[in-house]
């Protein structure tokens, strides 16, 4: 009897862990809400920012040629002019009371390019922020989970970022993934070696309980395509 309550325990457990915390990831229910900023979204539900200026980016719901990918998302930078900036153009799913726990989590989904190559980038970041500025760099409060493979200490990190991720996608479908620590999170966006006072310190539940996915496509003349995201805890 206790065998069959440890294997029923361990079974119930791993189910837990592997739960998808992203709501609609395989976009079978178009998504339409257009927001401004991410505290106007609403939660579990997929929306699209884009503030910037009219045509450097074009996000919109569309049906793939290859029918397993029926529904999924489109960011099209391929009349645009410059790259753009991390904070305004984005495809997001905010979570709040979400139930991250502090650990290791994976987001993974699947992208390519239009035509060519294109970089895909993602980042998980508070979705309310204090007012005022960071005394540590002087510029506004940002609040992003830390990526898990970042150490802030390795001299050959030093142009990365400890928020986001970039990966470079083709034509064809691909699996992308990232693992972040949510125990962790770092107060800006850029490089150690771009910012001053860079820090990675230990997260709460400020944004273990209200937080937000962006997936995005930032270069001038690239576009891609999103489908089948997962947000699931694995350690």
């Amino acid at each position: 009897m206790k065998n069959l309550f440890f294997t029923f325990t361990l079974l119930t457990s791993l189910s837990l862990s592997a739960q998808n915390l992203v709501n609609n990831g395989d976009f079978s229910q178009e998504v339409n809400e257009i927001v401004t900023n991410p505290s106007e979204a609403i939660p579990a539900k997929w929306f699209i920012l884009n503030n910037e200026e009219k045509g450097i980016s074009n996000i919109s719901y569309v049906h793939d040629e290859n029918q397993s990918y029926n529904g999924c998302m489109q960011i099209d930078n391929a009349e645009g002019e410059g790259n753009i900036a991390w904070y305004k153009v984005l495809v997001g799913q905010r979570l709040k009371n979400a139930g991250i726990e502090k650990g290791i989590y994976r987001l993974s989904f699947e992208a390519k390019a239009i035509s060519n190559e294109a970089k895909v980038n993602v980042y998980i970041k508070k979705t309310i922020e204090k007012e005022g500025k960071d005394p540590l760099t002087n510029k506004n409060f940002t609040t992003f989970f830390v990526r898990d493979a970042y150490d802030i200490n390795n001299d050959a990190q030093m142009n990365q970022s400890g928020a986001a991720y970039n990966y470079k996608v083709g034509p064809k479908w691909k699996k992308v993934y990232v693992d972040f620590n949510t125990a962790k999170v770092i107060n800006n966006y850029n490089s150690k070696k771009a910012i001053k006072g860079l820090a990675v310190t230990d997260s709460d539940e400020s944004i273990l309980n209200d937080c937000y996915i962006a997936i995005q496509c930032l270069n001038k003349g690239e576009s891609v395509r999103i489908d089948n995201v997962k947000f699931e805890k694995i350690n």
